[in-house]
């Protein structure tokens, strides 16, 4: 018997009594039902031809139909009614297009090697009145064995709301950044020498507003990058005290230091270790912003640097405890004693010691106050 035409995967499929007897296997079996309801996702089962023989309920309201309506035997990209599942007669996985979709070689990838495969897949989809919508999805498949027969676990994640998100604040923070280094250039380009004390203090504070704002869109860009595990490291050999006396110049001149001292301990050890110098910059810059604005005038952040065996820590004192609802969340996204749209510092700051310098993010808090250390391996490369 001549096997059907394909441009890509295979296009065999199985009969509907084949179909019919996996489905009511599958939901016959407790487990497998409850574990698929279960999902919080779009889930389904495909057969070894890549054919849907179970779905969730999620997935039945996805595509608005009854149960008694499940369109059992179809592959995926007909059921979401791909654009390209038209272009041949055996459908999804089996055109040209399908050679470069994540969702087809998320299936097939995880059929072949029996293991979960993870992959991202753009899809364009057909809708009422043959309008086109696109959907931006994570797609994980995983292999099922079920009395002898092999099937694939699909789950899907529409991550186009995120996708859409990401791309506004790539775009917003490049365009703000452009702006602010404009700004920057102009006020640079001003001879302060000719102006009256007037001007010239408002030209210092334009100047010194805009630094700050170009601070924080670095600081963003960073964040968001890290987040997504696109955050690109560059190793440079760095002091340790000049780390701390780059720090403590850079807070002498910001409003939130005023009346406030950054002490940096004499006997810190002067180490060279190699680093990203901006994210360590980044990282002890969170952590000093939460202590400075933790305190009150006249009172002083205790900042050291040590060499501990391999290992180079610095700590940053506060003279203020953490509540004990702070202690358990301080590295939580979003936890902020401070009100709504706050609580990024340390949260940043674990995120980057941790996934990005090979390091790790602490503290200790007691009546006396709150110190956190921030331990670094002396190389990237160990």
């Amino acid at each position: 018997m001549e096997k059907p035409l394909t441009d890509y995967a295979p296009a065999e499929k199985a009969s509907n009594t084949e179909i019919e007897l996996s489905y009511h296997a599958l939901k016959n079996n407790p487990l497998v039902r409850q574990f698929q309801e279960a999902m919080p996702d779009l889930s389904m089962i495909l057969n070894s031809k890549r054919q849907v023989v179970y779905a969730n309920q999620n997935l039945i309201k996805f595509l608005d139909i009854e149960d008694y309506n499940l369109p059992l035997g179809q592959r995926l990209g007909n059921l979401l009614s791909c654009v390209n599942s038209e272009d041949e007669p055996n459908g999804c996985g089996t055109t040209k297009a399908c050679r470069f979709c994540g969702v087809v070689n998320a299936i097939v990838e995880s059929m072949d090697t029996s293991k979960p495969i993870v992959k991202e897949a753009r899809i364009s989809a057909t809708i009422e009145d043959d309008e086109i919508t696109s959907y931006d999805l994570k797609v994980k498949a995983s292999p099922l064995e079920h009395e002898g027969e092999q099937y694939t676990i699909v789950c899907i994640n529409d991550i186009s709301d995120r996708k859409r998100r990401a791309f506004l604040e790539t775009s917003y923070l490049s365009e703000m950044y452009g702006v602010a280094a404009e700004l920057s250039n102009m006020v640079s380009s001003i001879n302060k020498e000719e102006l009256d004390s007037d001007n010239r203090t408002i030209v210092e504070s334009a100047e010194k507003v805009n630094n700050e704002m170009i601070t924080d869109l670095l600081a963003q860009k960073m964040l968001n990058e890290a987040e997504e595990g696109e955050l690109k490291i560059q190793p440079a050999i760095c002091n340790s005290v000049k780390v701390l006396k780059d720090l403590q110049e850079y807070f002498v001149k910001q409003e939130i230091s005023r009346d406030k001292t950054f002490f940096i301990d004499p006997f810190s050890h002067s180490i060279r270790h190699q680093t990203d110098p901006e994210v360590i910059r980044r990282i002890l810059c969170n952590i000093l912003t939460n202590a400075f604005e933790a305190i009150g005038p006249q009172m002083i952040v205790k900042t050291a640097v040590r060499l501990n065996d391999k290992y180079i820590k610095y700590s940053i004192f506060s003279p203020v405890s953490l509540t004990e609802e702070a202690k358990h969340q301080i590295f939580q996204r979003s936890f902020s004693t401070k009100g709504s749209n706050r609580g990024l510092g340390t949260y940043t700051a674990r995120l980057l010691t941790t996934k990005y310098l090979k390091g790790k993010v602490y503290f200790n808090s007691d009546t006396n106050g709150t110190t956190f250390f921030v331990e670094l391996p002396l190389s990237l490369e160990v």
